[in-house]
């Protein structure tokens, strides 16, 4: 007898207690035509004992809360603020044609030096005063939201190995320091060469890879629905700062003299060149629901430059060469209007 009304007290305390968590759960989170039937429901078998039942019709009904349209649910907007880059500009390497033989490898130290230091530019939708409903914040974003710095040198070496009288394997490696944090690049590719008796061209493909830092903000637009009606707003600030690894293609044709009964040559280089400054991935920073739909407004920051480098190389001897050139770029793709960069180049070719 006595364990028999411990069985009916125990089930009389589950019973209650089911039903106040059933009635938390329902009364909170689901929308009103879908609380009143199953609850109804539940009442209805909970009093006739039927508690697999209940039990049963409780976890589809919470399996229904996750993935039905009667959640909350969550719309997350991501703006890019103030974008500040700090990486140099990384022009594809100077290769002259001359006539060599299968095998050879020839070293070039060089140094660019730049006086231009900084591109201002604006990327596509980002953040404005007035383009979150009901901001209030005003977060300061600059018209020209994104500063790239660039560092007023950088040196490095190209490695340039001939694999017969018409064909090469090329690679390289440079160094550049900005806000105190050094910056690795370097290159990579093929080249196709012709000589002839007193001129020659070469035409290179290939692609730089260069380290970039920077500082980037992110502006967040939180719209929760509820799912019994309504919905509340958040506004969010977050800041990157990061050190990353871009990979950029180029290709350049290179035209040349070689007057070999005069040690002091020229050369012409005509290329195109990209750099992506900046890639966001389209995630979202935090989801506050089961049910978060994002859109990032963030794009990647990518420039893109015409090359013209005409230059004077001196022959010391079969195998060392001196050579001067000055870079001249044009950005076309991310100022408006396209902007002009000099930068002078010292390289010293050695053959092996």
């Amino acid at each position: 007898m006595f364990y028999v009304f411990n069985l009916k007290l125990s089930t009389l305390i589950i019973n209650h207690v089911f039903r106040l968590f059933l009635f938390l759960w329902y009364f909170l989170f689901l929308c009103i035509k879908v609380k009143i039937v199953i609850f109804l429901f539940v009442q209805k078998n909970l009093k006739k004992g039927n508690m697999k039942l209940a039990a049963i019709i409780f976890a589809l009904s919470i399996f229904t809360l996750i993935f039905n349209g009667c959640s909350e649910s969550v719309e997350q907007t991501l703006y890019s603020g103030n974008i500040n880059v700090h990486a140099p500009i990384t022009p594809p390497p100077t290769h002259l044609a001359t006539k060599v033989e299968s095998g050879a490898l020839t070293v070039s130290p060089h140094f660019y030096f730049n006086s231009n230091k900084s591109i201002d530019a604006s990327t596509d939708n980002h953040y404005k005063a007035g383009v979150i409903p009901g901001d209030t914040n005003n977060f300061y974003v600059k018209d020209k939201n994104l500063s790239w710095s660039q560092p007023n040198s950088l040196i490095g070496v190209d490695v340039d190995l001939a694999l017969g009288k018409s064909f090469a394997l090329f690679g390289g490696f440079q160094y550049s320091n900005a806000v105190k944090k050094d910056l690795l690049g370097g290159n990579f590719g093929i080249g196709l060469f012709e000589t002839y008796t007193s001129s020659a061209f070469r035409i290179d493909g290939g692609c730089t890879y260069q380290q970039y830092a920077y500082t980037a903000a992110t502006i967040v637009y939180n719209k929760t629905i509820f799912g019994g009606g309504g919905s509340k707003s958040d506004i969010y600030y977050f800041e990157d700062d990061k050190v990353e690894m871009n990979l950029n293609p180029f290709i350049t044709l290179t035209i040349n003299s070689i007057l070999t009964e005069q040690p002091l040559n020229y050369f012409f280089t005509f290329g195109y060149f990209g750099q992506n400054l900046l890639g966001f991935n389209p995630t979202s920073l935090f989801s506050p629901s089961f049910n978060t739909f994002v859109t990032d407004k963030r794009v990647d920051c990518e420039s893109a430059f015409l090359m013209l480098n005409p230059g004077i190389y001196y022959q010391f001897d079969n195998h060392t060469r001196f050579v001067f050139g000055v870079k001249i770029l044009e950005e076309t793709k991310l100022s408006s209007p396209s902007q002009w960069i000099v930068l002078p180049s010292f390289q010293f070719d050695l053959q092996l």
